[in-house]
């Protein structure tokens, strides 16, 4: 398995190894032609449904459109660039320093924008789920605008100091953050996980009918995301701590070119999570495609998802300790409803 080398110049600011390999270039442009239609006009799709519906205008909801935005730019920029570099390598024998300089600063500054802002995410769903009270107090519009405005600072100013040729500054700012990041996500997913279980258990023990589960249903999509995020990104991960301790070999290189495009396909796959597990997203998604909830798929979709929708949480859907929360006794001793609206 030969590589090849561009031998055209020998420095492209901090790029200074362009070795590629014909297979692996053919292996993530036939995945990146896949996936970006879909990651485009996904996000896409969920962006419009935040914009058109009022109803969906609240801050967890404006997270979740900064993440679809930046699953948009990755579908609209970054794959287009990995396929134009691996048709102009594979067809050539190299490529341009503007094209590659241009795909791997847009890839970093989308990739460390979405892993930023899922934290942020996380974070806000298990401040709904612990702070109570106070949680639509401290969690405004404005504020989520500006966690996103302070995420693509970060990201932006990261891309600065890698085109400053600062690489070793570039590493351990990167590395520290995204260890930082994926801890907090650990921490705040394994507490949304026990909520679950115990709601389900409430579920079972009680025969809990819910009025409304669209809280729930997000809590569920963002343990949905994290997981699709950890198996996409753990490979692209290790193969970069590998690279940076041993310096990377041919097989090394092989791996992180296709490591990388896997990266990408959580951009595909956080839409269709929003679609199953949120269901005014669903309903605003589907409004716009003209689809009536009277179509089979639509049913088919919405069915499943509220058989699912048992077992997520809201912060407060078990317990009468928050205001927006209401338990109302039936005839039946020991069927409970329960009402949430935070």
């Amino acid at each position: 398995m030969a590589n090849n080398t561009n031998s055209s110049w020998e420095h492209c600011f901090f790029i200074t190894d362009f070795e590629f390999n014909k297979l692996s270039n053919t292996i993530t442009s036939v995945l990146n032609c896949v996936s970006a239609p879909v990651a485009l006009f996904g996000n896409l799709g969920v962006l419009l449904a935040f914009c058109l519906s009022r109803r969906l205008r609240t801050p967890s909801n404006l997270l979740l459109a900064g993440l679809a935005f930046s699953d948009m730019l990755t579908g609209f920029i970054v794959q287009p660039l990995d396929i134009a570099n691996a048709l102009q390598e594979n067809l050539y024998g190299e490529t341009s320093c503007s094209l590659y300089m241009s795909f791997e600063l847009s890839t970093w500054l989308l990739l460390m924008s979405s892993f930023l802002t899922l934290t942020a995410i996380s974070c806000e769903r298990f401040a709904a789920l612990t702070l109570h009270l106070r949680y639509q107090q401290m969690f405004t519009m404005k504020r989520a605008a500006m966690a996103l405005i302070m995420i693509w600072l970060i990201s932006l100013s990261l891309n600065v100091i890698r085109l400053l040729l600062l690489e070793s500054l570039f590493w351990c700012i990167t590395l520290t953050t995204v260890s930082i990041c994926l801890v907090l996500i650990l921490l705040t997913n394994y507490v949304l996980i026990k909520a679950v279980q115990r709601h389900r258990k409430l579920i079972r023990s009680h025969q809990v009918v819910q009025r409304n589960k669209t809280p729930r249903s997000r809590d569920a999509a963002v343990i949905y995301v994290f997981a699709a995020v950890l198996i996409c990104y753990i490979p692209d991960f290790v193969v970069i701590i590998h690279t940076l301790i041993t310096g990377g070999t041919d097989l090394t290189k092989f791996v992180a070119n296709i490591a990388e495009s896997v990266t990408f396909l959580t951009s595909s796959i956080n839409p269709a999570i929003y679609c199953w597990r949120i269901e005014e997203i669903r309903r605003e998604i589907a409004r716009l495609l003209g689809i009536r909830e009277s179509h089979p798929s639509f049913k088919n979709l919405g069915s499943r998802s509220s058989r699912h929708d048992e077992g997520a949480i809201n912060g407060s859907a078990w317990s009468n300790r928050t205001e927006n929360t209401t338990v109302n006794y039936s005839t039946t001793p020991k069927e409970l409803i329960i009402d949430t609206r935070c």
